[in-house]
């Protein structure tokens, strides 16, 4: 089954529901560990069919290369979702079952 971004809000929220929060969850964490979840699938998709990196000068007798900036979206959204499962006082566990709701799309990742 895929998850679309509003059933994938659901399942989170109804997961700290279930920890004990009474109120609604902080619904702009939600969306940014949603997207940042989403980002990082995205680095990956394009990391696996570009490469983590890319000539970026083409002269044959000294080329430069550097790595491609979806290793920084990658980096920085790893930290951010962290960050924000802090915040949400998530369990590794937790950030386990997200994810893989998340990854569920059968996109190889």
């Amino acid at each position: 089954m895929k998850m679309n971004s509003k059933n994938l809000k659901n399942e989170i929220t109804n997961l700290l529901n279930e920890k004990g929060f009474k109120h609604n969850a902080d619904e702009a964490l939600i969306d940014e560990l949603i997207f940042n979840y989403d980002l990082i699938k995205q680095a990956k998709q394009e990391i696996k069919k570009s490469g983590m990196s890319q000539q970026v000068r083409k002269d044959s007798d000294n080329p430069l290369m550097m790595v491609t900036p979806q290793i920084s979206v990658y980096n920085n959204s790893l930290k951010n979702i962290l960050a924000i499962s802090r915040q949400l006082a998530l369990t590794p566990t937790e950030r386990s079952k997200i994810k893989n709701m998340i990854e569920n799309d059968n996109d190889g990742f």
